[in-house]
């Protein structure tokens, strides 16, 4: 009996996801070079990284001159400068004007991804279509003094409350269709907005564990102070407005997440003491601040501790990962007098 031949079948590779990035910026000169970096090389398979958006608003450092030099050489980056700092919110409604893509990432300048963040970040919304809104794990740089050890104890915190009921923050991926054409004004977090916004479209929130994106610890006390005061009296406000509360806005959830966190290992008890009496002070002085009419639409930036590489050259890691999508890329650009990286402390 001759076997049937049976035709060959090809299968044609899946079409790959166009990404729109927008990094948002106001003075962040030591980090903007290795955060287009780190997003121009992502480890993509099934994503396009279309175009890398920097909306600079208000800066008096090098930060516009940088993104300049990555627009001569790059034609997916584009910079879009606002002379005046008018809050984060109007710089996304500034990147949905310009962004011409289906899915789109929005990033701090001031935190770095791993280099398959985007393609991690993507994936849960192409298996599922109610997923709208994702975002990555966030991780410390290596602590250095009180404020930075509560610094990275607050986003163990984070990611304990997180893993159960996702909030997220820092780095997010969204579907644009669930998205008005411009954010409505009166509230100043914008995660919290982006998240409200989708759930009331029925599209599902999912927080992607496996993704990374470091950020850095502020130099002082009362630096991690002030922005948790001002992050309490913007959630005061969507509570109010909006009728929605954050995960981490929910007695239940927190207390879960002290409870595990300190049940890993009992000898934080003393730092998540000092960490707890931080919280509940800022939060009892935003809600203060809420009361009294201040809403944050803009603010200080808190100064950083920011080693954006190691003492002898060698790029950083980011924590949690490893193999080819743990490494940040070296700069390839010279900028002559232009200093796209801080100094390591103590090095010439």
């Amino acid at each position: 009996m001759i076997p049937e031949i049976l035709p060959e079948r090809h299968s044609s590779p899946p079409q790959r996801v166009r990404v729109s990035v927008g990094i948002f910026a106001h003075n962040e000169g030591d980090l903007i070079a290795e955060a287009i970096e780190a997003f121009l090389g992502q480890d993509t398979r099934r994503t396009n990284i279309a175009e890398v958006i920097v909306v600079c608003c208000g800066c008096t450092d090098n930060t516009v001159e940088i993104v300049a030099k990555y627009v001569q050489h790059d034609s997916r980056v584009r910079l879009i400068v606002r002379e005046e700092q008018a809050g984060k919110v109007a710089a996304i409604n500034e990147f949905l004007a310009a962004a011409d893509s289906g899915t789109l990432v929005l990033s701090g300048g001031d935190v770095i991804p791993g280099l398959q963040l985007v393609e991690l970040l993507v994936r849960p919304m192409t298996q599922d279509p109610r997923c709208a809104m994702t975002g990555p794990r966030a991780v410390s740089a290596p602590p250095r003094g009180l404020a930075a050890t509560l610094h990275t104890l607050l986003w163990q915190l984070h990611h304990a409350v997180a893993r159960r009921a996702p909030k997220l923050g820092e780095t997010i991926a969204v579907r644009r269709s669930f998205l008005p054409a411009c954010l409505p004004a009166g509230i100043h977090c914008d995660e919290v907005l982006i998240e409200w916004l989708i759930l009331e479209h029925g599209g599902r929130l999912e927080y992607v564990t496996g993704a990374r994106v470091q950020n850095f610890p502020p130099r002082r006390i009362r630096h991690l102070y002030r922005q948790r005061r001002r992050i309490a009296c913007q959630h005061a406000a969507a509570g109010r407005l909006l009728r929605y509360r954050p995960a981490t806005s929910r007695l239940r959830n927190v207390l879960t997440a002290l409870g595990e966190v300190a049940g890993a290992d009992w000898r934080r008890a003393a730092v998540l003491a000092v960490l707890c009496t931080v919280e509940l002070a800022a939060r009892f002085h935003g809600r203060i601040d809420f009361l009294r009419g201040r809403r944050y639409s803009t603010w200080r930036q808190a100064e950083r501790q920011v080693w954006p590489e190691l003492p002898d050259g060698r790029p950083r890691r980011i924590a949690g990962q490893s193999g080819r999508g743990s490494r940040v890329k070296p700069l390839r650009l010279s900028f002559g007098n232009i200093s796209a990286r801080s100094r390591w402390p103590g090095s010439r």
